[in-house]
């Protein structure tokens, strides 16, 4: 192995080459940034404001959508929301883990710009989460009712939680999509990004609950409609910014995927961070299924709890 070093004044020169100075006219056009260039604290505050901001939008859209569906969801709406919740949810958490996963490996080849392979790990993640919607959605439309049989769902409630379900698994592609894409984004330094985007997303679900569910009177299934529609918008948002990030790195079409390899080391690192996060949601499964046996009011109640 060969050991290659430079002068400071080389390092500089290819920094600035690169285009990787602080705050250069390239990363306020493409939204990169350089965490190991400049001062930390600022770039350090600035990358973990929209990380919380995000997690709080999330919050507050779970609420409201939990408001809607309390109110005009029907009987047994917000019980069908739990139980149908908990089924996406473990497919979903898998993703924000593998997400994780992702944001290391693309961060470490964007650090070494890497830029060939980083262009690649991008089309690669893409391509998982997509090809993984695909499948997951065909096992859910299948599957649905096994599912909810299995969580132990009351019979009043199986009718509007596998209605619900059903129109759910549809938004999957672009659930999956969104948080690898946000992974990627994470590890380019870009935060804002998917916080801009989460907004749009959240005032779009908004407005179609109130427009499907309310004004024409669609209960819990414009709901469900309401939610897939601004989960489509979001990740298609998503992808079309990945198209515009750095020319060197950016997703376009045809691009080569991750040789064997690196795909490996890819999922070395997204596989283990998205059981992790899949193990929690199946924790939440088991103790759903002692609850459903309390009737709906009780998953009712659980729901509410768990939205606050």
């Amino acid at each position: 192995m060969k050991i290659f070093s430079c002068s400071k004044s080389k390092q500089e020169s290819i920094s600035i080459k690169d285009g990787n100075s602080s705050g250069s006219p390239e990363e306020a056009a493409t939204g990169e940034v350089r965490m190991d260039v400049g001062p930390i604290h600022r770039k350090l505050l600035a990358y973990a404001a929209p990380l919380l901001l995000m997690q709080l939008l999330l919050q507050f859209y779970n609420i409201a959508d939990c408001a809607v569906v309390g109110r005009f969801g029907g009987a047994f709406g917000l019980a069908a929301v739990g139980v149908a919740g908990l089924v996406l949810a473990v497919h979903i958490n898998f993703f924000i883990g593998f997400g994780v996963g992702v944001t290391s490996a693309v961060s470490r080849l964007f650090g070494a710009r890497q830029y060939d392979k980083l262009r690649q790990a991008i089309a690669t993640s893409v391509a998982i989460a997509t090809a993984a919607g695909i499948l997951l959605t065909l096992m859910g439309e299948l599957l649905g009712q096994r599912y909810l049989l299995w969580l132990s769902c009351p019979a009043e409630a199986m009718g509007d939680a596998l209605l619900y379900a059903q129109i759910c698994f549809l938004g999957l592609i672009p659930q999956l999509v969104y948080n690898v894409s946000n992974g990627v984004l994470r590890a380019l330094g870009n935060t804002k990004t998917p916080l801009y985007f989460l907004a749009g997303s959240a005032v779009l679900n908004v407005v179609l609950d109130l427009v499907l569910a309310v004004g024409m009177n669609c209960g819990l299934e414009g709901v469900a409609w309401a939610t897939v529609s601004a989960q489509w918008a979001l990740g298609l948002a998503m992808l079309w910014r990945l198209t515009r990030l750095d020319e060197r790195f950016r997703l376009t079409a045809g691009t080569t995927l991750l040789p064997m390899s690196e795909l490996f080391r890819l999922l070395r690192l997204g596989i283990p961070s998205g059981m992790q996060a899949a193990f929690m949601s199946i924790s939440s499964l088991l103790i759903q299924i002692s609850i459903d046996g309390f009737g709906p009011a009780a998953m009712a109640g659980m729901v509410v709890y768990a939205k606050i």
